[in-house]
């Protein structure tokens, strides 16, 4: 499970408490993806009501092309992911763009945050930042996603369920080897499975045998569902 999955989720049945546990910051194999030693070195502490306290925080620099990433890997189908790009953007804008887009080339998510950029100052009429402007004109893709991320945040349209869609998303933000390590392991088992069926660590095996079964199933209901609507 630790394999396919970033995070768990621990919930308390008496007042419903929710911890997520990450150990990775993605599920996708991404260039960018930071070991907690990293993120630790470059911690700062954050400053409330003019104090500063101490409190262990992501990097600026880190911050944003994690958030960036995270939104633009999961197509920003939550707004409160794009709430926090705009309020970044307002309240604590990179000192230097071209020192972030620099870092961002090199950990291969600069699209991501040109695309979470662009999405936030459309979906809340803020100045768009010259280099981002720069970067959105010459670039037809990223223009297409924008649109279709504004469309699917104002109307809803989930697109999570299309693999089409998927395989698109991650390719947008990921090199192509991700991308394909990436589907293979989507395509040969599926975390879905593991709460379906639990079998033993020996028996680990046996979910690469039920997924064809499973991926099957999941078809049937999917139909049913859809002709009931």
């Amino acid at each position: 499970f630790n394999k396919h999955k970033k995070d768990r989720e621990y919930y308390h049945p008496d007042d419903g408490t929710i911890v997520e546990l990450h150990w990775r910051l993605i599920e996708v194999d991404h260039p960018y993806n930071p070991v907690i030693h990293d993120l630790l070195s470059t911690e700062y502490s954050i400053t409330l009501q003019g104090k500063s306290i101490p409190i262990p925080t992501v990097s600026p620099t880190n911050l944003w092309l994690y958030l960036s990433l995270h939104g633009s890997l999961a197509g920003w189908y939550r707004m409160r992911w794009i709430n926090d790009i705009a309020l970044l953007l307002y309240y604590d804008p990179p000192e230097d763009w071209a020192t972030l887009f620099r870092l961002a080339e090199h950990h291969g998510c600069k699209q991501s945050v040109i695309e979470a950029v662009g999405l936030a100052c459309s979906l809340y009429h803020l100045q768009v930042p010259a280099p981002i402007r720069l970067s959105i004109r010459h670039n037809k893709g990223i223009q297409k996603s924008i649109l279709s991320s504004a469309n699917q945040l104002f109307y809803k349209k989930s697109t999570c369920g299309n693999i089409i869609t998927y395989s698109r998303r991650i390719f947008f933000c990921s090199p192509i080897s991700s991308l394909l390590k990436h589907l293979i392991g989507r395509i040969f088992i599926s975390t879905g499975d593991f709460e379906k069926f639990h079998l033993p660590d020996r028996f680990f095996f046996g979910y690469y045998l039920l997924r064809p079964f499973s991926f099957l199933y999941r078809r049937i209901l999917s139909k049913q569902s859809h002709q009931k609507n």
